[in-house]
């Protein structure tokens, strides 16, 4: 293979294994734009799409389908323990729209659906979120803990696993 045979394969490599910036990283003041974009969008193919259903039981099951465990107090880097605390409360306020949901057989479940987003006036605080590899004080901070918690559940159950 001769050098111009060489240097063509490398050009075609590197268009092909480009290293993709986000338009928000480059164009920081489009940030909070393109958040409510998506939001909104997200938000109006949840209300078109039916297929999301849940039920709300007053009574709990008397059996346990998976079990797992999250650290909610721990130590990252240097961040404040206040936002842990704060963290926890914010937990809580989600926990209460959760508490009681059913979700039967080939239903979907929407973790924001139900949930709604974190508002003062709902009794979230500032928390602690993780932003570019930093933790950052921010309203809901903590939320993602629990949607991952609830992810690993999901994933037990529909694995048979307990």
């Amino acid at each position: 293979m001769d050098q111009i045979e060489k240097d063509i394969l490398k050009r075609i490599f590197e268009y092909e294994n480009q290293k993709r910036e986000a338009l928000s990283r480059r164009y920081p003041f489009l940030k909070k734009p393109i958040i409510y974009l998506r939001c909104t969008w997200r938000n109006a193919e949840n209300f078109f799409d039916r297929r999301i259903k849940y039920t709300k039981r007053n009574k709990y099951f008397e059996f346990v389908a998976a079990r797992h465990k999250s650290v909610l107090r721990r130590k990252l880097g240097d961040s404040d323990p206040e936002l842990q605390e704060q963290k926890i409360i914010n937990l809580r306020q989600a926990v209460k729209r959760l508490d009681g949901i059913i979700i039967k057989p080939n239903d979907i479940f929407s973790f924001w659906q139900i949930v709604g987003r974190p508002r003062y006036e709902d009794g979230y605080v500032d928390g602690m979120l993780l932003a570019n590899g930093r933790v950052v004080r921010g309203l809901g901070g903590g939320l993602c803990q629990l949607s991952n918690f609830l992810y690993w559940i999901f994933f037990a159950c529909a694995n048979g696993n307990d």
